[in-house]
């Protein structure tokens, strides 16, 4: 009769261990979701702000301010939506392959795009422009880079290194010459 309730005792102790461990088990996956909540929150703050930010944008035609988000690794720069609307579209960084000699200024050459352009608000649109053109794409200035193209508050670092590399600067005016 010992070993009987000595064995229900220990299946009883057993049990408390286990539901212990799923009590322990559900307290991190509440923990997690909790966590993923305030994530998900803080992703909706951050898109309302930035639907207001185009908002105020496209009724009022003013610049957008400056958030200064990344604090922590000294970076400042304009609000994500802002760069996300500049941003070129990745599949115009990649040449057309195969692409007949046209005769254009712009044929295999590296150009990169910098600015705002009163002719071409979206830059995919200038980029594609350019790119069926047999341009070659890119980011950033450096030595192998032929034309950079500016418009309105370009990158002053991109202004720099393409006058130390030598690289030939069209502005919107020149741009329309050769597009023409």
């Amino acid at each position: 009769m010992f070993w009987f309730w000595a064995f229900v005792l220990f299946i009883l102790f057993l049990n408390s261990i286990r539901s212990y461990f799923k009590i322990s088990s559900l307290k991190d996956k509440i923990k997690f979701k909790d966590n993923k909540i305030k994530s998900l929150e803080s992703d909706l703050h951050n898109e309302r702000m930035i639907n207001e930010s185009l908002k105020d944008y496209a009724e009022n035609g003013q610049k957008i301010k400056s958030k200064k988000r990344g604090k922590a690794t000294g970076v400042h720069y304009d609000d994500y939506s802002v760069f996300r609307a500049r941003k070129i579209d990745g599949k115009y960084y990649q040449p057309i392959k195969d692409m007949e000699d046209n005769g254009h200024l712009l044929y295999k050459k590296k150009v990169v795009i910098t600015g705002e352009f009163e002719d071409y608000p979206d830059r995919n649109v200038l980029a594609e422009l350019i790119w069926s053109l047999g341009a070659d794409i890119d980011t950033t200035v450096n030595e192998r880079t032929d034309y950079l193209i500016i418009g309105e508050d370009h990158g002053p670092r991109k202004y720099e290194n393409a006058q130390e590399f030598g690289v030939k600067i069209i502005d919107e005016v020149d741009l329309r010459k050769i597009l023409e």
